[in-house]
């Protein structure tokens, strides 16, 4: 969109903490080289953007930190028109109230698919071979115990997921070469994609009760909080294991820490949790068998730069008056 004053981008402070880069440089500073724009830190804490942020900029790039609803209450006018979410989840951005007001939202799939995805590969291995307990027990000068601690091959054993997107999708084509049976639940499945991936589409129940792995990869809204409750894992193998690198609230923590006490399942791989961040003192960690990560196994230098290259590549489609790219509210394009 060719405008004839500097485009005000605001970023949020995460951006900019001190030892804590979370983004490519490279790709930012070629954004701010264009003459047409100007980068700034939202003066805006963790505690979310707010109405003056969506007054002062065009544009916003936000990673973690909030859109609330608070942000939209009054009857000021806004500037902003464009919200860039660095990553992929967009359950605290307010999405029908930037709807509403003329905001369109974009995501940046192609920067998390792979990363996720090599992150569930990763917990898959890591659990399937007891990495964490036989490190412990080596620490702990338990060498014998180690040795006899019995892991679980992967050929013929299922893993399924709850969710047939882009993530989902890719974790199937890395594990693929270990020969293991794919399943997944999805309301809306693209069974061409599930047939060329050799993935069996079932229903939600099915996909628990045959799970030697089970995967969570669905987004987080109220149909969805808590889908994997007491029922749900009580439908699970007492061998299978479970694993969440989507949204914490997917899963009920009472209830998962319920079923590894009784031994209801054989554990867990987690990067997520209800409550974020989570201490020390929560009650999953009394368990060898709980790998946990605090919502960061993704992050690698590949991720960085991909989800860089989505936020520069919106950016610059609305500079130049073009179609957003991967909009998660089209209908702000009718509000128009």
């Amino acid at each position: 969109m060719q405008q004839s004053s500097i485009i005000k981008i605001g970023m949020t402070r995460e951006f900019f903490d001190v030892g804590a880069q979370i983004w490519d440089r490279e790709i930012f500073d070629a954004i701010a080289a264009d003459p047409r724009v100007e980068i700034t830190p939202l003066a805006s804490g963790e505690s979310g953007v707010t109405a003056a942020d969506l007054a002062a900029h065009d544009i916003l790039v936000v990673r973690k930190t909030g859109v609330p609803q608070a942000a939209f209450e009054g009857d000021g006018p806004l500037r902003t028109r464009l919200i860039c979410r660095f990553g992929v989840g967009y359950d605290h951005i307010a999405l029908a109230d930037c709807t509403k007001r003329g905001i369109a939202v974009t995501i940046t799939p192609d920067g998390v698919r792979r990363p996720v995805a090599s992150s569930i590969v990763a917990l898959v291995m890591a659990l399937s071979h007891r990495v964490l307990e036989k490190n412990a027990l080596i620490r702990a000068g338990e060498w014998g115990a180690g040795r006899v601690l019995l892991g679980m091959g992967l050929e013929g054993r299922v893993l399924a997921s709850v969710g047939f997107g882009n993530i989902a999708r890719e974790a199937f084509r890395l594990l693929a070469p270990f020969g293991m049976r794919m399943m997944a639940c999805d309301p809306r499945p693209d069974m061409a994609v599930a047939e060329g991936l050799g993935v069996e589409i079932a229903d939600f129940g099915t996909v628990l009760s045959q799970a030697d792995f089970l995967t969570v990869n669905c987004p987080l809204s109220p149909a969805t909080r808590h889908i994997i409750d007491a029922g749900a894992l009580a439908r699970m193998k007492p061998t299978a294991y479970l694993i969440n690198t989507a949204r914490g609230a997917l899963v009920s923590q009472e209830a998962l820490v319920a079923a590894l006490a009784e031994r209801r399942i054989a554990g867990a791989g987690l990067d997520v949790f209800e409550v974020e961040p989570t201490g020390a003192g929560n009650p999953l960690f009394a368990y060898d068998t709980v790998i946990a990560a605090p919502h960061s196994l993704c992050w690698t230098d590949e991720c960085a730069t991909l989800t860089s290259r989505g936020v520069r590549d919106a950016i610059t489609a609305w500079l130049d008056g073009k179609p957003l790219p991967n909009l998660v509210n089209p209908d702000v394009l009718r509000a128009a």
